[in-house]
């Protein structure tokens, strides 16, 4: 599964923003 990620690397940025951005949303929640 990493070898993918580290391949698709605009994906893998792409992923790591909304990653990211979810985290975010979570620790305003709690």
């Amino acid at each position: 599964m990493r070898t993918i990620l580290c391949e698709n690397k605009p994906g893998y940025a792409r992923k790591q923003k909304f990653t990211k951005a979810y985290k975010a949303r979570n620790t305003k929640k709690n």
